[in-house]
């Protein structure tokens, strides 16, 4: 009789003992192994999973916000509302309401008006630092100068004294003309002049041409006698008030 070498008797006997304890299953030494898994099995399910992730989902895609639209269009002014403008796609307009001074940047850039600005009405104010952007890619900041806007080399500054405009490298400052004082048009009075008196006939007598002088007459004075007092007699022709002056008895 042949003997079998020890260590298939210790497996044996180790098998034996574990049916018997635990129950436990002989194996099958007749069942085919497992298959090998390649690597480039491996890495073709990893894409396919890759891929599954990556696509996304109709529900997600759904569900997404609409893009807001791109540009700002509104009013808005300094922090004093002392610069006001206005914002369109392809224009902002800008005036200050101390100096009433005026400035455009459109597509052809930006162009100062002059001293024309009237009735801005009140903004909503920009924060200090903060900007807006136009369609257009205009873009105005609220700076410690006052309100800067620029786009493509071209734009201006619009503060309380002064507006400086960029074309390029060409920089125009304008400044608020100052008007002149006016001239002192107060009259020297005239000295004190007496009234002039009408030369002609005093309308307090009749019957006579009485100069009228401003000074008191007597009868002797005016070479007329007998005529007649209708008003205040103010020469007391009429001595005795009967209405006759300079009467002879």
């Amino acid at each position: 009789m042949s003997r079998r070498p020890r260590r298939f008797a210790v497996a044996a006997s180790v098998g034996a003992a574990c049916v018997a304890i635990f129950g436990c299953a002989p194996a099958d030494e007749s069942a085919s192994p497992e298959p090998r898994v390649s690597r480039a099995d491996v890495g073709a399910d990893q894409a396919d999973h890759d891929q599954e992730v990556a696509r996304p989902s109709s529900s997600a895609t759904s569900s997404s916000a609409p893009p807001r639209p791109a540009g700002f269009t509104g009013e808005f002014s300094t922090m004093d509302e002392l610069q006001r403008c206005k914002a369109a796609p392809n224009v902002v307009v800008c005036a200050s309401v101390l100096s009433g001074q005026k400035v455009v940047l459109g597509p052809a850039g930006a162009d100062y008006k002059g001293e024309v600005a009237t009735g801005f009405p009140a903004a909503e104010p920009l924060g200090l630092g903060n900007s807006i952007t136009t369609a257009s890619g205009a873009t105005c900041e609220n700076t410690s100068r006052g309100i800067e806007c620029y786009r493509g080399g071209h734009g201006f500054v619009i503060g309380d004294s002064a507006v400086v405009v960029l074309r390029g490298p060409n920089e125009d400052r304008f400044e608020p003309t100052v008007p002149e004082p006016e001239p002192d048009i107060t009259p020297t009075p005239a000295p004190d002049e007496p009234e002039p008196y009408d030369d002609g006939c005093d309308p307090n007598y009749e019957g006579a041409c009485i100069p009228a002088v401003p000074y008191d007459l007597d009868c002797g004075d005016v070479y007329e006698t007998d005529f007649y007092s209708v008003g205040s007699d103010p020469n007391n022709f009429d001595g005795d008030y009967d209405g006759i002056a300079c009467e002879t008895y």
